[in-house]
């Protein structure tokens, strides 16, 4: 397995696993004398398959299907700026466009805002435009269901935040309804034009998996696999029912490469060899929480009081491990993986860089 892979594999199983690892990998804040910033939260996953358990022929089955990311909503003005890239993953919240010196975001909710809304307004989407002023963290108030004064504060909040005149009124061409996170293909929005008109589409997705599953001849296999396909391997997780799981977004890209001008959805299928594998416990720490030796490895410092008291540092020292996207991968002789921790998250600022020979 090459290093494009096996990082690659990490990354995605990061991400993949981050909602229900994050809690077994917990954090204990230190509270005494120290900062918030002076610790992180390492994450425990499932890295790199490294020991073949058995092998089997197989063929994998993929049902794919591309969709609208963003529409246009009812807007006017000239777009000043197009932060959205082709190949961007779309996250809430992100800045899609800058139409007439107003950020415009994505946002999810269960339906486009419509209307606008002021004091006095209640209905379905004051509720949804309440639930994203909490996941935005600007304060309106209890109210959930009519805007009241707090409420208003709030939407002035928002349009400080992205721009726009601070008004008493929450216009809905500040949202772009989004429904999930999505790699777009291509963006049809261009700087210096006027915005495009509402109901076009200025985002679609790349091709994604939305079912796949492995049949293998004669053996069964279950858990973390290796699978051949055409153009190399892939790592994945097969459910005892056949279904594979954790594929990570270069897996997704290798599986329907060339899928992208075969209309909006499709179902491939593929020959390949299968190899059921072990893996092994790892933690993701942030670059920033790390040094490296003279020996070529990595340095974490653990707090065991949780409180920052200096005596109560050590420091762990991992020959197994690889950087990608800011973050270290460590795998060998973890004490901590599987039980809660509390990590320097910059050992230079606190001058304990001499204890990393």
């Amino acid at each position: 397995m090459n290093s494009s892979n096996r990082t690659a594999w990490a990354a995605g199983a990061a991400l993949a696993l981050l909602p229900t690892l994050v809690a077994a990998a917990s954090l204990r804040w230190a509270n005494d004398n120290q900062p918030l910033r002076d610790h992180v939260d390492p994450i425990t996953i499932l890295v790199v398959p490294h020991a073949v358990r058995k092998q089997a022929a197989g063929e994998v089955e993929v049902h794919w299907r591309t969709e609208d990311v963003l529409v246009a909503p009812a807007w006017s003005g000239l777009v000043t700026a197009v932060p959205l890239e082709p190949g961007q993953t779309v996250h809430e919240f992100d800045t899609v466009a800058v139409v007439d010196g107003i950020s415009r975001l994505a946002v999810r909710s269960e339906h486009p805002f419509h209307r606008a809304l002021s004091a006095g307004d209640a209905g379905d989407d004051v509720r949804q435009l309440a639930d994203a002023l909490s996941r935005l963290a600007i304060v309106h108030g209890d109210s959930t269901d009519r805007v009241d004064g707090a409420f208003v504060q709030g939407i002035e909040t928002l349009a400080k935040m992205i721009g726009a005149p601070v008004a008493a009124q929450f216009d809905p061409a500040w949202f772009l309804w989004m429904h999930s996170d999505r790699p777009v293909a291509a963006v049809d929005m261009q700087v210096a034009h006027l915005a495009p008109a509402q109901g076009t589409v200025i985002a679609e997705s790349r091709p994604f998996v939305e079912r796949a599953t492995l049949t293998t001849e004669d053996v069964d296999l279950g858990g973390d696999v290796v699978i051949g396909v055409p153009g190399g391997d892939i790592e994945a997780r097969v459910d005892t029912d056949g279904a594979l799981s954790m594929l990570t977004d270069g897996a997704v890209a290798q599986l329907l490469a060339g899928q992208a001008d075969q209309g909006a959805s499709g179902t491939l299928s593929l020959k390949a060899t299968v190899s059921e594998v072990s893996s092994r416990v790892g933690l993701e720490l942030p670059t920033s929480a790390t040094l490296v030796a003279k020996d070529g490895s990595v340095c974490v410092w653990v707090d065991e009081s949780a409180g920052g008291r200096s005596d109560r540092r050590r420091v762990e020292k991992f020959s197994d491990h690889f950087e990608s996207l800011g973050h270290v991968f460590v795998f060998d002789g973890i004490t901590t993986a599987t039980e809660p921790a509390t990590f320097v998250a910059n050992p230079t600022n606190l001058g304990l860089g001499d204890e990393c020979r």
